[in-house]
Formats: C-alpha cells, structure tokens, sequence
C-alpha cells in the first residue's frame, strides 16, 4: 500500500446541514492532514435492494496494463495534475483558509450516498477507467472517543481494510414532488460499477491535530477489464458506498457507528456556481442530494427530510467556498482520435471527391474496415451511400 502524506492546517467550522425541509445540524470540519493510498483489488459490482453485490472475481490491480486516462468526464475533485488533491485560488483567502476540503467531523459516519452529475461534452456514456476519490475513515474506540491506531498498542483494535463501491446512474431526481417526496435517487437507473479494496488502513488520528483519516486515491483500471459508464445522455448521477467488509454472501458490510469504524466522502465542489472563478472544473452538480444517515442502514429513504422525519435528502449549499459542496470524486477516461472525423472521406485526404467514391464502391456491401462504413454500424451499405451521397464535394470541417 503506497502512503503519500501532506500538512493542511486544521479549521472546524460549525455550520447547519440544511436539509430540502428541515435544518438538521451537523459539524462541518475543514480537512486536515492526508494520505495517499492505492487499492490491492477491485471487482464488478451491483446494487440490489439497497445492497451492493459483487458480481465477479477480484482482480489484482498491481499486475494491469497502465495507460492512464487523462481525460475529466466529471470533476469534484480537483488535482494538480499528478493526481494529488490542490486548490486553484479562487477559494483560499480568508476566511477558507488554505483548503477547501470539508467533511462532517470525526463522530460523522455516511456510507452511503448518491448526487446529480452532468458530465463535461464529449463524455455522454464514456468508459471511464480513472476514478479520483477521496474520503474519512475513522476507526472509533469503544465508548465513542477517537484514537491513534498504529497497530502497536494491542489495546486497540488492528487496522481495518476499507472497500468502496462507486457507481454511476443514468437519471437522478431530487426536486420534491407534489406529495413532498423525493423522485430518484439513481436506484431505478443504476449502471453496473465497481468496488475497490485498500487493505489496512487506520485513522491517522492524533491529539495534535485533533484530526486525521483523510484518504485519497487515484485509480488506473487500464487493462483490468473495468470501467465507470457515464450516462448515455450525459446527465444522471453517482453514489458512493464505503464499507468494512463483505458478508458470506458477498454483500458489503457498511461502516457502522460507536465502538465500530465511521466512513463518509470528503466533500469539494465542480466549481460551476463559484462566480468570477477561472478554473471551472469539468462537469456540473447541483445542491441536493441524498445521505444515508437517518438512519444508517443501506437504503436512501426516498422522503424529503421533515422535522424529526426519516428524510435522507440534505441542501449542500452551505456559504462556504466553494459553494455548493459535493462528494469529492471525480471520473477520467481515455480521449480515443475519431479515426474518421470527416465523414466521406474514405481515404482521409480531407477532401470528399471521387478517390472517396472509388474506395467506397469498393468497400460497398463489405464489413467495414475503414471510413466507408458512415454511420458506424459495421457495415457499408445502403445507408452509408445515402449519407456519402450527401456530402459528396463538400469540403471536411
């Protein structure tokens, strides 16, 4: 498990947690130290009632092809071009301070939750293999009170491996409805994803700092044979599950709470409502989102939030920088060049003339093997000669 360590200075901020009908409170802590840590495994995965299921094997992430992607379909992350979580100065003046990492305090525990995402143009059902994530893990004494986990105390409980599922959905609706519930979590348009493995990890907390078990990684799937599907029209959303383990069957264990290890994402912003700010980072999202908090137990209640009621959806705009915030994540993918950017023009001379129409006879009622085939689907036809006809003398773009 490669560790990468950096020094942030530590702020808390106490702020509400509005909610979509209630104002339900909840400590909002700036982010402290990090770690960089890898995942040893992943596997394909589902989500099924609520329960995230493994589908397939694990595979061993340290002997994959590596060809990182290095294109953003979404960004609420936000690195410096090595993958390592930094700011971009629009949000560090006072009273920010020098991050604009927050997460909902030590004694937090969200292992479940789901937001909106539009992603960035030309990602619309982009097979993403490079996830940035990060995320709090705490591992909580019996009693309640955080400690220092370092393995060499044997009063203290060993380090915990920490596994995490990420997936994507093709639709995602928070607005209430006229009964004052919430539509869509993603749940009904869930796309397939994949759930990761870091092996022994600890809570870094020390009394210095009154902080710690801040985690990031950056995820190469290159060669594994997996991959976050983005949405087929671009617009839908993400849920993050974080978990201490897997039952007999499979099925992910979440974090739990006292006495047990407390997980949640670290949260950041994509930047597009921060106005005057020149960095605006790839993809959208708005404010609402859902928590699985109230309770923690595996599902998002699909009720708004209402005064002392079972809600689970939360306003993330809190006025801090920036605003509003989201689960740190962010999804990369491979920019592949269109072998045949100009339709037509079979032997890619950009001019569409009669050596096109020469090769495209040629090529007429074959599988395709080069630009002939207009429409992409596999075969020069018909279809392909209606669409080559058309632009037939025209010059390429």
């Amino acid at each position: 498990m490669t560790i990468r360590t950096a020094c942030f200075s530590v702020g808390a901020v106490a702020l509400a947690l509005p909610a979509f009908a209630d104002n339900k409170p909840i400590t909002l802590d700036r982010a402290g130290a990090l770690r960089q840590v890898q995942p040893t495994k992943a596997a394909p995965c589902v989500k099924i009632n609520g329960k995230v299921q493994r589908t397939g094997e694990w595979v061993d992430l340290g002997v994959v092809t590596r060809n990182p992607p290095t294109v953003y379909a979404f960004d609420s992350y936000e690195d410096d071009g090595t993958g390592f979580p930094t700011e971009d100065g629009f949000c560090n003046i006072p009273p920010a301070g020098p991050t604009q990492r927050y997460y909902g305090g030590l004694q937090y525990n969200d292992p479940f939750v789901a937001n909106d995402m539009t992603v960035g143009a030309g990602a619309n059902g982009a097979m993403c293999e490079g996830v940035y994530f990060a995320w709090f893990w705490n591992i909580d004494e019996v009693g309640g009170a955080p400690y220092d986990d370092t393995d060499l105390d044997p009063l203290h409980e060993p380090d915990q491996d920490c596994l995490i599922a990420i997936f994507t959905t093709q639709d995602f609706d928070t607005p209430p409805d006229t009964t004052g519930g919430c539509d869509d979590n993603g749940d009904t348009s869930i796309i397939p994803g994949v759930v990761y493995t870091f092996a022994n990890l600890n809570d870094g907390y020390t009394v210095a700092t009154a902080s710690g078990g801040y985690y990031y990684t950056n995820i190469d799937l290159s060669g594994s044979g997996l991959a976050h599907e983005m949405p087929a029209d671009g617009i839908g959303g993400h849920q993050i599950v974080i978990a201490s383990g897997e039952d007999v069957n499979g099925a992910l264990i979440l974090t739990g709470g006292p006495g047990d290890i407390w997980g949640q994402p670290m949260l950041h912003g994509t930047g597009e409502d921060e106005v005057g700010n020149p960095n605006t980072r790839v993809g959208t999202q708005d404010a609402l989102a859902f928590d699985d908090d109230n309770p923690t137990d595996g599902v998002h209640t699909l009720v708004c939030a209402t005064p002392g009621g079972p809600g689970e959806g939360y306003n993330y705009a809190f006025g801090v920088c920036p605003d509003p915030l989201g689960y740190m994540i962010a999804f990369l993918y491979k920019d592949i060049p269109n072998p045949c950017p100009c339709p037509g023009d079979v032997n890619g001379d950009g001019i569409r003339d009669i050596n096109d129409l020469t090769l495209f006879l040629s090529a007429f009622g074959l599988p395709a093997t080069n630009c002939a085939d207009i429409n992409g689907d596999g075969l020069v036809d018909i279809n392909d000669l209606t669409l080559f006809l058309s632009g037939f003398g025209v010059p390429c773009p």
